[in-house]
């Protein structure tokens, strides 16, 4: 299933799959990121804002919400999504536009049952190995700031490159 998804997000999107292969990879990291609470941390910070409807939908056998580009600007921070579309090559924008069409699925896909994963599944472990490298410069660029809830960003030149284009655009 999680093949369709970035197969599906490559093309809807009009990207190179490898790119959105590699965005889940991260998104992955991201969520099971033990020093921001792992799975359950990322939950939290769903019910945190508000949003904890859209997220049990996407861990329900229910039809899955979708997230808007305003929602994923909430929930990762724009350094954040800046950073990640800087080392990807695709842009802010179309970083959080991907993050609405991957984010749901995956969490669909991580929560088997509707059971909150303690970590990323053997299955899927060994396509995140590639991106355990960015997790730290990621982490650099705006982590602390979708964690921390508007604290100032670490100040780095990848969360500054798409942030003004991020803030001014919207699907």
């Amino acid at each position: 299933m999680l093949e369709r998804l970035i197969e599906d997000t490559a093309h809807n999107l009009g990207l190179h799959r490898g790119k959105i292969e590699q965005l889940s990879d991260l998104l992955m990291m991201l969520i099971f990121d033990r020093k921001h609470g792992g799975f359950e941390g990322f939950s939290a910070s769903f019910h945190k804002l508000g949003m904890q409807d859209t997220f049990a939908s996407w861990s329900s056998p229910s039809s899955n919400q979708p997230i808007s580009f305003h929602q994923a600007k909430q929930i990762f921070g724009v350094p954040l999504i800046a950073a990640m579309g800087c080392k990807l090559g695709i842009g802010s924008v179309m970083t959080a536009r991907a993050l609405c069409c991957l984010l749901p699925g995956l969490i669909d896909e991580l929560t088997i049952e509707g059971k909150a994963p303690s970590a990323i599944p053997d299955s899927l472990r060994s396509r995140c190995i590639g991106t355990f490298g960015w997790l730290h410069e990621v982490d650099s660029a705006g982590w602390i700031v979708w964690r921390d809830e508007g604290l100032a960003p670490a100040g780095t030149r990848l969360a500054a490159i798409g942030t003004d284009l991020l803030q001014r655009q919207a699907p």
